[in-house]
């Protein structure tokens, strides 16, 4: 990530029958990391699953549309 402000805790949950992996950002968008995010996610063709807050898309519809 380019802004160091940008931090992430990790939460993990092991399925024994997948070989999968889930990845889920939460209470964003964030105007300084979504955008670095989705860079990477597109990079790499990953699917994620974002849980965004009205407040904040509401003041953010570029990152939502994107």
């Amino acid at each position: 990530m380019k802004d160091a402000s940008c931090s992430f805790e990790a939460q993990t949950r092991r399925a024994m029958d997948t070989r999968s992996v889930h990845l889920t950002f939460d209470d964003g968008p964030n105007p300084y990391c979504t955008p670095d995010i989705l860079d990477v996610l597109a990079e790499y063709r990953a699917p994620a699953t974002f849980c965004v807050l009205g407040t904040y898309a509401a003041n953010e519809p570029s990152l939502i549309d994107e």
